[in-house]
């Protein structure tokens, strides 16, 4: 019986406890007011080496049972941190529900001659309702400082399709140390459009501190290659006293080429001629000899010996091919030497309008006088008339050769006959 005194005692004693307990939490925390945490980070690389770029996650944390709105946030980086170029320092989240975390990323990169030693760096942060920001700090190591090697510039010679052109690199070392034995290797492009020729790999004995120099690298454009933006992986290894580092890097640039078009004419009316207030016609041909797709090509024929001007659309004409065309027109009553222009216009790579022009000389010869129906009419009679009276004639001239010859010689045969 004292047994079951002492257990029923001792849950008695818990209940209690725990009622204590749940009311001294209720008394630092009320969960239905709206409360953000932000103390949960982390950064990589750890610790950070001097002109590192690296990434730093804050988890952003609702640890209330009422949803947050519109929370605004601001980093504040100190040297020797700073954000990477195009990034964004601040922003807002529309909302965060009940017990749920955003992750807030920021990159950031580390100044080269920075000491090593802990650095803070800040966020502020703040719900909607709050007129006051929230300001959290975080700790960051960098490590001590190394040679530090790195590309600082890069030319890149107009690269075309099917060509080879030139890429040449800055090298620089950044740091206070010396570095030796450094390897710059450049390979070729995912794809394989773009290879490198020669030697991948370039070798600079050594680099003082702030020393620079300079490599270059010959590529080959495939012939298969298309107007776009190319990237090629960029590897760099060095030394200095204390030890070995590589860092990847990438060059990126743009192919671009136009098409090129030639005009053929194949047939130009009769010999370069044409007959006034006629129809009449012109063949060509136009042929892309460039590395690209000529787009919305269309030809134009214009004159003052033309009743109006002739467009012809054609759209696209493919690379290493062609289109031909017969351009058919009516010309104007006006004889003699004219100039004929044909123009073949398109666009090129970056949808700019382009022009070829070729000028002809043409003859417009006039038409012979046309014979009216009326004319007609009165020469058929005339033909009729003559027709007429030529068989009258030969009848008459018929009668006469037999009356004066066939008569009398008939009748000495009858005489002859009877002797």
């Amino acid at each position: 019986m004292s047994e079951n005194i002492k257990k029923i005692s001792f849950v008695f004693f818990f209940i209690i406890a725990f009622m204590l307990f749940t009311n001294v939490v209720s008394a630092t925390q009320n969960y239905d007011i709206v409360n953000l945490d932000a103390t949960t980070y982390n950064y990589r690389p750890t610790p950070i080496n001097p002109g590192d770029h690296f990434e730093l996650w804050v988890q952003l944390t609702n640890t209330s049972n009422v949803e947050a709105n519109n929370i605004e946030y601001i980093l504040e980086p100190e040297y020797p941190f700073s954000l990477v170029e195009e990034e964004k320092i601040s922003g807002t989240i529309n909302k965060i529900a009940p017990h749920q975390t955003k992750i807030l990323k920021f990159n950031l990169k580390t100044e080269y001659n920075a000491p090593a030693g802990t650095y803070e760096i800040s966020l502020k942060y703040r719900r909607e309702g709050l007129e006051i920001y929230n300001i959290q700090k975080y700790d960051l190591d960098v490590a001590s400082q190394k040679a530090i090697v790195d590309i600082i510039d890069t030319s890149v010679d107009p690269v075309k399709i099917g060509s080879r052109s030139n890429i040449s690199l800055t090298i620089k070392n950044l740091s206070g140390r010396d570095a030796r034995d450094i390897f710059v290797t450049m390979s070729d492009s995912e794809d394989e459009d773009i290879k490198i020729l020669d030697i991948k790999t370039k070798y600079i004995e050594s680099l003082r501190a702030s020393e620079t120099n300079y490599v270059e690298f010959s590529i080959l454009v495939d012939r298969y290659a298309t107007n776009k933006t190319y990237t090629l992986p960029i590897n760099i290894s060095y030394k200095d006293y204390e030890g070995e580092y590589a860092i990847q890097r990438h060059v990126g640039f743009e192919v671009i080429d136009n098409p090129e078009l030639l005009l053929n004419l194949q047939r130009v009316g009769t010999n370069y001629s044409f007959e006034a207030n006629n129809r009449e016609s012109i063949d060509l041909e136009i042929y892309n000899v460039g590395n690209v797709d000529a787009e919305s090509v269309y030809v134009e024929l214009t004159s003052d010996a033309l009743e109006r001007k002739v467009r012809y659309f054609l759209g696209t004409i493919e690379k290493d091919n062609y289109d031909n065309i017969e351009l058919r027109f009516d010309t104007l009553d006006v004889s003699g030497k004219h100039n004929l222009d044909i123009k073949i216009i398109y666009k090129n790579s970056n949808l700019d309008e382009q022009t070829i022009t070729e000028t002809i000389e043409v003859d417009i010869i006039s038409q012979p006088a046309q014979t009216t129906g009326l004319m007609l009419v009165i020469t058929s009679i005339l033909y009729v008339v003559v027709g007429v009276v030529s068989l009258s004639l030969f009848i008459i001239i018929l009668k006469w050769l037999f009356k004066i010859i066939v008569k009398p010689a008939y009748k000495d045969i009858l005489k002859l006959f009877k002797k």
